[in-house]
């Protein structure tokens, strides 16, 4: 370390001494509120410095320490230096060199920031070194590597490669310094983007879209300066940027020095199915083999988007029209992509047939009453059968059977539909029929649209589980209920599903029942496969919304095991087989285990086919070897396709190679050419 360097170090822990320790590591040292004390607290306090200084000094005589004096230039010294119109000018006592040389880093000006490791500069961008604060004066600059980066005689470095170098800085005494040069290559996905945006949306809500970043890691400097009502965060580590806006306009963000001008459009898109339980939720209820259309609007016109798709295809799926059709028991989402990179989710929950018509029954009940003279149901114990009137457990026994509007799905409590039982009665009725969801709240996603729920109260005091009020689940994490008990004004209302889930102690499923499976068969009879390849096998059910589980085994498992999901891992030559049972009803596959492939060898090396002709690939493997499955792949599928069982098709005029792979990845291959 340098003459200066030193005193401005120690000129500083001077400082932090007699400040009482500003200098405290940590945010906290600046976070720390100033305590006021007393007058007689001061003067303690002095005294205790006063006392405490004069210890340490004469412990750092005892020491043998060298003092600030022994540091301190001789007069003649001073004398000869300020002569010098290149060295420094004198400073009083009072001045601090070390607040005076440093610089506090300032982002607006795209600075890169010394931070003791590197500087980082984007290829292509421009930055001002901003140096450590040790080093003052005129200094000049240097870069070992210049296909990497520059410098100027100003200390301006451009990247110019990716690549590392060192930038050397010479201060006027001759004092080097090394500080690392990293050169990245910084790139953004695209510069204008639609943020889709619709009528529903909060006040605090700030719709975003992802802005991919190459080039971008933990250690890159980021700033933003935004127009509008639009801001940028960076995840350095995921390497992307949140672009979030309200309105549109454009965001400036610099990267490591490189500038870029992003464009957001905001764009008012709907989607939505048009009927009463969509509209009044923001989703689809549905039942096996129920159909509904998603209907897409942007800026209030009906657009058909760049694709549709249904992240679990067991509840739902759906075409390219937007249809959705039920399948089984469960939610899940509908995806709608506007753009590439856009898209908007729509929750899709598939229940019984007939727990949708008691949903139905219930929004039907919310909106329109009881028809002619009854559109406003009120409250009403002693009326609670009566058009017009429900209490809390009439109405959730009214959704599911009414015989005097025509509703006879299910008669909760086997009351004949003269009379509902009230809550209680329903819960534990619900119980011993074995109909039960839960003994307490759960998450939505175990709920299924007609779920009836009850909850316990003082009114419920001498009741089963001192249940008092009841009310039905219908999607998306809402329920039906009644709220006023006046008599007078409307009794039902749409509320979140937990509004009072402290109490809730019982969840029923009025249409549950303990579906047995008829049928189940598996989608092989036989295979054969070679040592250490796993293989899965498909079982399917009759009915497919069996409540009876799957079961899985193997005859030999030192020869092949099978998963709870069917997946088969052979472990050695032999023959075993799989089992798969559901209720009384089960099927098996027989499993040959052979020896890994050495080579595989095809019917054909090279083909030659028209457009539009086709041929099958025909396989042979090394002796006493197998492989259950091959697969299939083309240099250029716009030449010629393959299938997953090898049948090639010719789809234009030129050439390409399939490749057949076993499991263990030995390949061949067969040149075609398209004529």
């Amino acid at each position: 370390m340098s003459r200066k360097k030193m005193i401005a170090v120690l000129t500083a822990l001077a400082l932090a001494a007699s400040s009482g320790g500003a200098w405290m590591a940590g945010a906290e040292a600046y976070a720390k509120e100033p305590e006021v004390l007393s007058e007689d607290a001061q003067q303690s306090g002095e005294q205790e410095e006063v006392k405490e200084s004069e210890e340490t000094s004469a412990d750092s005589e005892d020491q043998g320490m060298t003092s600030e004096e022994e540091l301190t230039e001789t007069p003649a010294e001073s004398k000869e230096e300020s002569e010098d119109p290149a060295k420094e000018p004198e400073r009083s006592d009072n001045e601090n060199p070390v607040q005076e040389e440093y610089r506090q880093p300032d982002i607006s000006q795209k600075k890169a920031f010394y931070n003791y490791d590197k500087i980082r500069v984007a290829v292509g961008a421009e930055v001002q070194v901003d140096l450590p604060y040790w080093i003052s004066g005129n200094c000049s600059y240097a870069v070992v590597d210049e296909t990497i980066a520059k410098v100027d005689m100003t200390g301006r470095l451009t990247g110019i490669a990716v690549g590392e170098t060192i930038l050397k800085v010479t201060e006027e005494d001759g004092e080097l310094t090394e500080i690392p040069i990293q050169v990245v290559d910084v790139t953004i996905s695209k510069t204008t983007y639609n943020i889709y945006v619709n009528d529903n949306m909060g006040s605090w809500y700030y719709p975003s879209v992802r802005v991919d970043v190459t080039g971008m890691s933990e250690e890159s400097v980021f700033n933003c300066e935004s127009t509008n009502d639009i801001w940028a965060y960076a995840h350095k580590t995921e390497g992307y940027l949140e672009v979030s806006a309200r309105e549109s306009g454009t965001i400036t963000v610099t990267i490591d020095g490189k500038i870029f001008t992003i464009t957001i459009n905001i764009v008012k898109a709907e989607l939505y199915a048009d009927n009463r339980i969509s509209k009044n939720l923001g989703s689809i209820v549905t039942y096996k083999g129920k159909k509904d259309t998603l209907i897409l609007t942007i800026d209030g016109k009906k657009t058909q988007p760049k694709s549709w798709e249904s992240l679990d295809k067991s509840i739902a799926t759906v075409n390219s029209s937007g249809q959705v059709t039920g399948k089984g028991l469960g939610r899940t989402t509908i995806r709608v992509f506007l753009d590439d990179v856009t898209y908007a989710d729509y929750l899709v929950e598939c229940t019984y047939k007939g727990a949708y018509q008691a949903v139905s029954n219930g929004f039907h009940d919310y909106e329109e009453g009881d028809g002619k003279g009854y559109k406003i149901i009120k409250y009403s114990q002693p009326k609670r059968m009566n058009k017009g009137f429900r209490d809390c457990s009439s109405f959730v026994y009214r959704c599911y059977y009414d015989r005097s509007l025509g509703r006879k799905i299910f008669d909760i409590g086997a009351t004949g539909g003269s009379w509902a039982a009230n809550a209680a009665a329903q819960a534990r009725w619900l119980k011993s029929q074995k109909k039960t969801v839960a003994n307490k709240l759960v998450g939505v996603d175990k709920l299924l649209p007609g779920d009836t729920m009850y909850t316990q109260g003082e009114g419920g005091v001498g009741q089963w589980r001192k249940i008092h009020h009841a009310f039905m689940y219908v999607g998306n994490g809402y329920v039906l209920t009644t709220y006023n008990s006046d008599g007078k004004g409307k009794t039902l209302a749409l509320v979140p599903y937990n509004y009072d889930g402290y109490n809730v102690v019982y969840i029923g499923r009025p249409l549950a029942s303990d579906m047995k499976t008829k049928s189940i068969s598996l989608n092989k009879k036989s295979i054969t496969i070679g040592v250490k390849e796993k293989y899965t096998l498909k079982a399917s059910r009759k009915p497919d919304d069996s409540t009876q589980a799957v079961k899985w085994s193997s005859s030999k498992k030192s020869v092949v095991t099978v998963s709870s999901k069917g997946v088969l891992t052979a472990k050695k030559k032999g023959t075993a087989y799989i089992m798969v049972k559901s209720g009384s009803c089960s099927a098996k596959c027989k499993v040959v285990v052979k020896s890994a492939p050495k080579k595989i060898k095809l019917n054909k090396k090279k083909k030659t086919l028209s457009v539009k002709g086709t041929f099958q690939i025909k396989y042979t493997l090394s002796k006493g070897s197998g492989s259950g499955k091959i697969k299939y792949t083309s240099s250029d599928s716009r030449i010629a396709a393959v299938s997953s069982k090898g049948k090639i098709t010719a789809k234009k005029k030129g050439s390409a190679e399939i490749t057949a792979t076993t499991y263990n990845g030995k390949k061949a291959k067969m040149k075609v050419k398209v004529k």
